[in-house]
């Protein structure tokens, strides 16, 4: 209990699930005998290579299109995407797709206690997790990153109607989500991140989720036709279809044309008095 209120990972996830239980890049983590604390939760949190003492350097920068895309009134519109909350950081950002669900780490008031224990240490994204996890604490770019996708990309604060959707799952009993998600105090100000902040650890999971939504199954009739005429599968259908629609109206003009000749011989030879 301890670990689990100190770093919000679940120590036993697999006793919770089923075998085979897997969603996307997520399958469920117990720490084994024999296996240090930091071992085990490399391997639980994404973005961690097991051989390495630090995160791999693959930050995933969201910005532009693809940030504006990502926002939760947006994914609610466009994919129907219900909104459930997590205690297990490892779950953070995890979109189930046969339910439909994406996972969201609500602990806000966690992620920003943690943050003003380490705001006077210079360069705090670039301490490693053993360092961290010896003053009892998270790394900041594990404290940054889940609320820098809450507070900036899933609930920006200027996004109306996503604000909205983040009051009901703060305010409604069955939602309950920590108040602290809709409190924006400061913690992500652009003296504590760089203006190109990448995500290492949950970036794959924001970009999969833009790919759904790039790729979202068809609603309706139009919808439909379309999708199934854009396919590769129909690719040479659609060729062949268009080549005989040509050959086709290459022979009406040529028919036409052969009338229009047919008339001016018939008015040549029978003019008319």
């Amino acid at each position: 209990m301890a670990v689990r209120a100190t770093t919000m990972t679940d120590c036993d996830a697999k006793r919770h699930h089923g075998i085979d239980y897997a969603i996307a890049d997520y399958t469920p983590v117990s720490w084994a005998s024999g296996e240090t604390y930091v071992e085990f939760f490399k391997r639980s949190i994404p973005g961690f290579r097991s051989n390495e003492h630090v995160p791999p350097r693959n930050d995933i920068v969201i910005t532009g299109d693809t940030k504006d895309s990502l926002t939760a009134w947006n994914l609610k519109k466009e994919l129907r995407i219900k909104f459930q909350k997590t205690d297990d950081l490892a779950r953070h950002l995890l979109f189930d797709t046969d339910r439909n669900v994406i996972f969201l780490f609500h602990h806000a008031q966690f992620l920003k206690a943690q943050i003003e224990k380490q705001l006077d240490t210079d360069d705090p994204l670039s301490r490693t997790i053993e360092d961290s996890l010896k003053s009892g604490s998270l790394p900041p770019r594990l404290l940054f990153e889940p609320l820098y996708s809450l507070q900036d990309i899933l609930f920006p604060p200027h996004d109306n109607k996503s604000a909205r959707i983040l009051e009901k799952l703060v305010f409604r009993r069955r939602n309950n989500f920590d108040r602290g998600c809709i409190e924006y105090d400061g913690c992500l100000s652009n003296d504590q991140l760089p203006d190109n902040f990448g995500y290492v650890h949950w970036g794959q999971r924001l970009l999969r989720l833009h790919q759904h939504l790039r790729s979202r199954p068809p609603r309706n009739k139009l919808e439909r036709w379309l999708h199934r005429k854009s396919n590769e599968g129909n690719a040479l259908f659609v060729a062949l279809a268009a080549l005989c629609i040509s050959i086709c109206v290459g022979i009406i003009s040529i028919g036409l044309a052969g009338v229009q000749i047919w008339i001016g011989w018939m008015a040549w030879k029978h003019p008319v008095r």
